[in-house]
């Protein structure tokens, strides 16, 4: 659904397509390179859209070293000569945390960046991957990229929890019984009453480790009370997305958390 809106036509799984990309990201780590690379193939060229471009600053927050500062600079000197206003420098907070946190996220987006758990943004249905240094120049450059569809795993998850276990628990039970073979480049649905009781903190957690097992997105469904936070920091009303009913899947898997306690990873994998 969300491919075919970003792509404006009807996108099928394994379909490789154009779309239009809402919000292209970048941080101090992996942010100069891309304006480095920018520059050198476009010189001063405006990019296509500045309101579709955003800096996050939080991997050495204030820099630790001249070279990171000088670094930043390059960042805050391209976002001031393109009126590139979604610049969160240091002491704003963390890269896409800051992006939920100011209303640029919302259910339905393409966003990509210089992150590789960017997909975490899954957590309130936007589809969000990280990509390398060229992609997002070419997303600055054209506002345009393209993707090959993932197929879709549903990952329903019963039980209730007891405390002291939390998500991260939730999640390190998850990886491990999925592992990294199933999961690698497929979207993963998630639903069932354990995912329905996690709040955003929550749902942030599960959906940033499926970078871990190779999953390329995760989406959970509609909850009132992650669509109320979102509407606060918009300022209107979500649109949520939902799977259709009968919607077909590459594979259903059921997993109950009854009983489950709290786990820790041993070296060297997350699924361990």
């Amino acid at each position: 659904k969300i491919l075919s809106r970003a792509a404006g036509r009807d996108v099928e799984p394994l379909d490789r397509v154009w779309v239009d990309v809402d919000l292209a990201v970048v941080r101090d780590f992996g942010g100069p390179n891309v304006v480095l690379e920018y520059e050198q193939h476009f010189g001063d060229a405006r990019p296509a859209d500045p309101s579709r471009i955003a800096l996050t600053f939080d991997y050495q927050a204030p820099a630790k070293v001249t070279k990171v500062a000088e670094n930043q600079g390059i960042c805050r000197k391209f976002a001031k000569k393109h009126g590139v206003e979604s610049l969160y420098d240091v002491n704003r907070g963390i890269g896409q945390h800051v992006l939920l946190e100011d209303g640029r996220i919302y259910p339905g987006q393409v966003v990509i960046g210089t992150d590789s758990h960017m997909n975490l943004l899954g957590a309130v249905n936007c589809f969000a991957t990280g990509c390398g240094t060229t992609d997002v120049v070419a997303a600055w450059k054209t506002g345009r990229l393209w993707f090959k569809c993932p197929p879709t795993l549903k990952v329903v998850v019963t039980g209730r929890y007891e405390y002291p276990t939390s998500a991260k628990d939730l999640t390190l039970f998850l990886i491990n019984k999925l592992g990294t073979d199933l999961p690698n480049y497929r979207a993963i649905e998630f639903s069932g009453g354990a995912i329905d009781e996690l709040d955003l903190a929550g749902r942030l957690t599960l959906a940033s480790l499926m970078t871990e097992i190779n999953a390329k997105i995760a989406f959970f469904p509609p909850s009132p009370r992650v669509d109320a936070w979102l509407e606060g920091r918009l300022g209107r009303r979500v649109e949520q997305l939902a799977p259709d009913e009968g919607a077909g899947y590459r594979a259903k898997l059921g997993y109950s958390v009854d009983g489950l306690r709290p786990l820790v990873a041993l070296p060297h994998y997350p699924t361990n």
